[in-house]
């Protein structure tokens, strides 16, 4: 029987089993290179990170997960050099 479970505190290592799966289907089906995270950061004088965006390199494709600027750097087209 299968079956689809909701877990809000999943663990790393069955997460990285479906990360191999797509990997590999990447790779072996596609010819594409294996997924590939990433992360820009945007940091003051100071080097505190005031922005930023995270996300993955998949399938020839680029996802951004989060993106993120402090408010006092908004509307100073940081977000937009950041994508």
């Amino acid at each position: 029987m299968i079956k689809i479970t909701y877990e809000r505190d999943y663990q790393r290592e069955d997460v990285r089993k479906i990360r191999h799966g797509l990997d590999y289907h990447a790779k072996q089906k596609r010819g594409h290179d294996s997924i590939e995270d990433f992360a820009l950061f945007l940091r003051d004088i100071t080097d505190e990170i005031v922005g930023g965006c995270y996300g993955i390199i998949y399938y020839g494709c680029l996802r951004i997960d989060h993106l993120w600027v402090d408010e006092k750097f908004r509307n100073q087209s940081f977000g937009t050099q950041l994508v």
